[in-house]
């Protein structure tokens, strides 16, 4: 069951990004749902952090893809 609802999950997913290097988290509130991440205690505060973050939803900042940093981004897209 829990399998199968995991799987459903990640069907969701369209974009994937691979993390080419791992630094060590020192902004409090990141490092806050990273370590209730770890437990398996995400709270809704946690989630409508992750929301903020998606591209393209009303309430994200805006993001200038033709300037630094992300005009340097390697970005991952599937095959079609």
């Amino acid at each position: 069951m829990d399998s199968q609802l995991g799987h459903a999950i990640y069907e969701e997913f369209d974009t994937v990004v691979i993390l080419r290097e791992q630094l060590r988290v020192t902004d409090p509130v990141w490092h806050d749902f990273l370590t209730h991440l770890r437990y398996g205690r995400v709270e809704e505060h946690h989630l409508a952090l992750l929301r903020e973050q998606i591209i393209g939803r009303p309430n994200s900042p805006s993001t200038d893809f033709n300037s630094a940093p992300w005009n340097a981004a390697s970005l991952v897209t599937p095959k079609t």
